[in-house]
């Protein structure tokens, strides 16, 4: 999919936060330096300490170097599930469509902002949209935080995490991320009516059993809206 011709999206993105290639090199040369450090100290006599540093920074430097190429070839492979119908329909929407941190919200789509280009979840192979909230506890005893942010489920099995803007504005109360779910239904619902709100546990035991039978419910309630 050549995005260039979709000015409108191409100039919404470049707008938005989120990865890039230089802050993926960036990082990837800041793990690489510290391996290095942990080479040198371990050869300049710095014991068991300096070859902890060298392995371990020398596994996450693999690691990222690794997930380059995937997440380059995960980016355009996602675009060839939207026509040009829906394409036409994205970037007519980009410029006014909501952003969720390094997401971009439209009717037929959510895009997210990668480093090696962005990846594009096609609104009609989202099953379910629920929030999560995560507490950090200190010892495991003592809450020193939460982390709240919406998972997005596609019929694939995979599972896109997105940010929740206004979680903290709303975090006293039991469910902190329902504006922002909501809003992603009010942007993808009268299309795609079918997509599933709310944590559920009927629904994650379906989801974890057999994903097809959730994509039948859902495609079964999107189609009668065609």
């Amino acid at each position: 999919m050549n995005l260039s011709m979709y000015a409108n999206l191409q100039n919404k993105l470049n707008s938005m936060k989120g990865g890039t290639k230089i802050g993926e090199f960036l990082l990837i040369g800041l793990f690489g330096m510290f391996t290095l450090a942990g080479l040198v100290g371990l050869f300049s006599g710095g014991g068991i300490g300096a070859a902890i540093v060298a392995v371990i920074f020398g596994i996450v430097t693999v690691v990222f170097i690794k997930a380059i190429p995937k997440e380059k070839k995960e980016g355009l492979e996602s675009w060839s599930r939207l026509d040009a119908v829906e394409m036409s329909r994205i970037d007519a929407e980009a410029m006014s469509a909501p952003a969720f941190g390094n997401a971009l919200i439209t009717s037929d789509a959510i895009i997210i902002k990668r480093g090696q280009g962005p990846f594009a979840l096609a609104a009609k192979d989202i099953l379910w949209i629920y929030g999560k909230t995560v507490t950090h506890k200190l010892y495991g005893v003592i809450p020193t935080g939460k982390d709240y942010s919406i998972q997005v489920l596609s019929r694939n099995g995979g599972t896109s995490t997105l940010p929740s803007p206004n979680a903290r504005k709303n975090r006293k109360e039991q469910n902190p991320m329902q504006e922002d779910i909501l809003t992603l239904a009010n942007i993808l619902k009268p299309r795609h009516p079918g997509i599933i709100l709310g944590f559920n546990q009927q629904i994650q035991a379906m989801a974890s059993r057999n994903i097809g039978e959730l994509a039948q419910i859902v495609d079964a309630a999107n189609a009668k809206k065609q």
